[in-house]
């Protein structure tokens, strides 16, 4: 039985395979322990296959305090044992340890792993559609602020007015990227790294905004709101910038999957059943491939 666990620069993932998985067949005392009495495991179990599927499927965990509190992998909360588990962790904490446990649905470790993932540059991620993922160089990013939310009575008769409090809004800034320079790398096509970002940016998703430990950009999980894409200075020849308007959001809820690979890839990448059979030996092969921007574009 292996965890293996190594992380890939091409979408900034933590990849996650296991093999040789224990048999996840519970004990006398787990059973006992989970339905007390013979009404509890008939409601929860009207056949005795039933029973018997609770304990072929499990969950890949992540903990980045060392082991105290546990969250499930984005899209791994179910996930089929046999035959080993592989998935991939985009939400990672860079630059901390990050355990990982594959656990069956009694919530018992079949087996563990640590790696400390680290950054070398800010990730825009979209966690539900992580093939839009990429690297953006950050130009510069304005006050950060955070807005209040009261309501102020003036009385008549009172110099004081009377206020009604709440929390402040969440963090507001604006954050600008920069394409490379085309008059200082002629190479460079400013143009389609722009159109990458847009791209990105298209399907209007609560983003992840990636950044390495230690860096001062700010970051986290952002609703961004008006993208402005522009010329710098006007010259055709420099580097095209984004003003995105970015407000701190929750996480997208963790039962959302991300996906990888949608319909319209895999009608792209092959014509016909025999094209898809001879690349893919399973489903679960052709889900472990990642998509592109186009793939979300109807009528392409």
């Amino acid at each position: 039985m292996a965890l293996t666990l190594t992380y890939h620069g091409d979408f900034s993932r933590v990849r996650i395979e296991a093999t040789g998985l224990p048999g996840a067949d519970p004990s006398w005392g787990d059973a006992a322990r989970i339905w007390p009495t013979w009404d509890a495991l008939a409601a929860d179990n009207p056949t005795w296959g039933d029973l018997a599927d609770r304990f072929t499927n499990g969950a890949v965990l992540r903990s980045t305090d060392t082991g105290r509190t546990w969250q499930s992998v984005r899209g791994a909360d179910r996930i089929a044992l046999a035959g080993g588990v592989r998935c991939n962790d985009f939400e990672f904490t860079p630059g901390v340890e990050n355990r990982y446990r594959i656990v069956d649905e009694l919530g018992r470790p079949l087996a563990g792993a640590a790696i400390t993932p680290e950054l070398d540059a800010v990730w825009l991620k979209c966690p539900v559609l992580p093939f839009l993922n990429l690297p953006v160089d950050v130009l510069t990013w304005g006050t950060v602020t955070r807005a209040a939310r009261a309501g102020v009575f003036e009385v008549v008769g009172r110099a004081e007015p009377v206020v009604v409090t709440a929390p402040r809004s969440s963090r507001e800034w604006t954050l600008t990227l920069v394409t490379d320079d085309l008059r200082r790398d002629p190479a460079a096509d400013a143009e389609a790294q722009a159109d990458r970002i847009e791209a990105a940016l298209a399907p209007g998703e609560v983003m992840l905004l990636h950044v390495p430990a230690g860096w001062p950009v700010p970051g986290g999980y952002v609703h961004i709101g008006d993208a402005v894409r522009d010329l710098q200075d006007g010259h055709v020849q420099g580097p095209r910038i984004f003003e995105l308007p970015c407000r701190t959001a929750a996480a997208p809820a963790p039962e959302l999957p991300g996906a990888q690979f949608t319909w319209a890839g895999a009608a792209r990448a092959w014509t016909t059943w025999a094209a898809l059979a001879a690349d893919n030996g399973t489903w679960a092969d052709v889900a472990d491939r990642f998509g592109v921007p186009e793939d979300l574009e109807p009528g392409r």
